[in-house]
């Protein structure tokens, strides 16, 4: 998010989005694109963002890690219902 930081500085959301107004706070515009992102995707589609520097190989790593513990854990979950989360 290292470029997302440096952006909002000279891109204001405001110009894209009206509804925000929290100026270039990283945290604040950070929540403010997540929560947009889930609205739109909708439709009850789970979603798990994560926010990371993307050149950071270590943060890379953890957001595939935890992408595949979920893709994982929700196949696990179709094939055997019955079977609860220590189970796993």
């Amino acid at each position: 998010m290292d470029l997302f930081r440096e952006k909002i500085k000279t891109h204001p959301i405001e110009d894209y989005e009206p509804n925000y107004t929290s100026g270039d706070d990283f945290d604040k515009a950070s929540s403010f694109v997540m929560a947009r992102f889930q609205e739109v995707v909708g439709n009850g589609t789970t979603v798990y963002p994560h926010i990371t520097c993307a050149i950071n190989t270590e943060n890379i790593e953890y957001v595939i890690n935890d992408v595949r513990a979920k893709v994982i854990h929700n196949i696990t979950n179709k094939i055997a219902p019955h079977l609860d989360d220590d189970a796993l």
